[in-house]
């Protein structure tokens, strides 16, 4: 199986996706010299019964004089920074071990994406049944990719699938 089709490869909800959350949390409050950061669980990983990529999604808010030292900060610490995956409020990085990936958000507080991706999340940890439908569609809208024959039609159909009810949630919070 293709690399690109081993990331879509569905995984159920397990407890360790906290435990794997928190000893990064500690390994980057330890690392890290810039101490004006919040760091929040993010992403399905953070959901309980959730289930999905299995990558450990962390958001990490700093203020806009920041951002740039706490990016070289983490990359000492194997991240690697996406530019093509980065936006102008947000930034995004990764790293990719042999049993786990992290991706870091890295934005300020204010930012609309955060404060959307933490309305998310708690939406979800709060309402069982809306949990349990976004579950379902993660794990068609992963089926679905892995038959696609590249890369970037994996990835829009793995969207195209799930924004429906991503959308959904986020009238639900008007957020939308």
């Amino acid at each position: 199986m293709s690399d690109y089709k081993k990331k879509y490869y569905w995984k159920p909800y397990t407890d360790e996706y906290v435990n794997l959350y928190e000893m990064e949390k500690a390994n980057i409050e330890n690392n890290l010299e810039v101490k004006d950061i919040s760091i929040y669980h993010v992403g399905s990983t953070a959901i309980p019964e959730v289930g999905g990529k299995g990558i450990i999604d962390i958001y990490i808010t700093s203020s806009s004089k920041n951002i740039q030292e706490v990016i070289c900060e983490l990359e000492d610490l194997g991240y690697e920074f996406r530019e093509h995956a980065s936006n102008e409020g947000r930034k995004f990085m990764q790293k990719v071990l042999d049993l786990h990936t992290y991706h870091i958000h890295i934005s300020e507080p204010s930012d609309k994406q955060f404060i959307r991706t933490l309305a998310f999340r708690d939406c979800l940890r709060e309402d069982s049944e809306l949990a349990e439908k976004y579950s379902e569609i993660k794990k068609l809208a992963a089926e679905e990719a892995i038959k696609q024959d590249n890369k970037e039609d994996a990835k829009n159909k793995y969207m195209e699938i799930k924004q429906p009810v991503i959308h959904e949630i986020l009238e639900k919070i008007g957020l939308a």
